[in-house]
């Protein structure tokens, strides 16, 4: 299960067979809901820009592309890494801890 009991609110508990899409589908929603989880996230990018667990997802998104019988979920796991990675990095860039709250511009 991806996430603790008591938590599925979309009906999808065996959801991770399809794939990391799903954990990144999870993370980007937390990153969104949880200003906890954004302002950890945006740390961890900040810290090693260039060589962070987003950044370096997103770069290697395309490296082990699998169907597990399905072509529709070997792509959606692909997308899903990259729209989740170019939300966290742009929100890091413009040194975000909310939605459209902005400490500062650069």
């Amino acid at each position: 299960m991806p996430h603790s009991k008591g938590f599925d609110t979309h009906g999808d508990e065996d959801d991770y067979s399809c794939g990391s899409g799903v954990f990144w589908r999870y993370l980007l929603h937390g990153f969104n809901q949880s200003i906890q989880l954004r302002a950890l996230l945006l740390d961890l990018v900040k810290k090693d820009p260039e060589n962070n667990v987003i950044c370096r997802s997103a770069e290697h998104a395309f490296d082990n592309v699998l169907d597990n019988g399905n072509k529709l979920f070997a792509y959606f796991n692909v997308l899903a890494t990259l729209l989740a990675a170019i939300e966290i990095l742009e929100a890091a860039q413009r040194d975000e801890v909310g939605p459209g709250v902005i400490l500062s511009s650069k």
